[in-house]
């Protein structure tokens, strides 16, 4: 069964919600009355808006949600505020131009039934890094070099921000510090380290 899907979008939010300070986007079935009785589809989506000043999303990611003759549509009714969507920094609305977007995945429906997946010879590493005097730290520090699965790596700190982020969080960034000089922030992908079979998880104490 061929579904036809988009998206609707409230500019000043819809219904389910007080006052006009959100925008609503949702995901729907198109022309319902065209399909057969008793039809559903089972989909994960996400919905994604577009910074046009650093060039990334923002992502509102979804549950497996059921479509049907009675719930034809799903989404979110507090996608953003307009505040944010309109402030300068944030990067969504330039020109008065925003750039939404979604991503469907339509899960097969194979009947009842339940089905576990183990994943086998995962390697989890643990890299600790303790830093002190964090108040001290100037614009940028980088940790020591470690290795996992065969690679070096770096952890690079912000603690003023970076970027579009700047004086609003804390940004970090993991990097390859290999002989080939591949460095993910610069966004190069000849001879990228490979952690397929390898889960990274990083703390950071201050």
């Amino acid at each position: 069964m061929d579904l036809v899907r988009r998206m609707i979008i409230y500019p000043n939010g819809d219904d389910s919600i007080e006052g006009n300070d959100y925008i609503s986007v949702y995901l729907a079935i198109a022309d319902t009355s065209s399909l057969p009785a008793g039809w559903e589809a089972d989909a994960v989506f996400s919905f994604f808006l577009f910074n046009q000043l650093c060039d990334n999303y923002l992502v509102i990611r979804g549950q497996v949600r059921r479509f049907h003759k009675i719930k034809a549509e799903w989404g979110c009714s507090k996608f953003i505020s307009h505040k944010s969507l309109k402030e300068p920094c944030n990067g969504y609305l330039v020109d008065d131009n925003c750039i939404l977007g979604a991503e469907v995945f339509v899960i097969k429906n194979q009947g009842v039934g339940e089905c576990v997946s183990l994943l086998k010879d995962i390697e989890c590493i643990k890299h600790e890094w303790n830093i002190f005097e964090f108040s001290k730290l100037g614009e940028q520090c980088s940790s020591k070099e470690f290795t996992v699965g065969d690679h070096k790596w770096k952890l690079h700190l912000y603690p003023n921000g970076n970027g579009c982020q700047r004086d609003q969080s804390i940004s970090i960034f993991l990097a390859s510090v290999d002989a080939t000089g591949f460095d993910r922030r610069k966004g190069s992908r000849q001879n990228a380290p490979s952690l397929s079979k390898t889960r990274l998880m990083v703390y950071i104490t201050r």
